[in-house]
């Protein structure tokens, strides 16, 4: 709910997927029964790991980038093949 109500204060015409979900799975404001609440538990450990591995993946980037300028340019897999 935290990251609903920050996405609202920012910009509340924006529809993104969350704002899109929550009006799905809210019916105005209406107490949320035991399912909503684990749906909305599993999206947002499930946005967590996708951020995750984002991260994961932009680091392995960026100690790829370096590999190939450390090595003048090529890849030290390609000039090992």
């Amino acid at each position: 709910m935290i990251i609903i109500n920050l996405i609202n204060k920012i910009d509340p015409n924006n529809k993104t997927n969350l704002t899109l979900w929550k009006s799905k799975y809210h019916a105005g404001g209406a107490m949320q029964t035991e399912e909503e609440k684990k749906a909305e538990d599993d999206y947002i450990e499930n946005l967590k790991k996708q951020v995750y591995f984002m991260e994961m993946e932009l680091k392995l980037l960026k100690e790829r980038e370096k590999e190939i300028e450390n090595s003048g340019g090529f890849s030290k897999i390609i000039v090992s093949i």
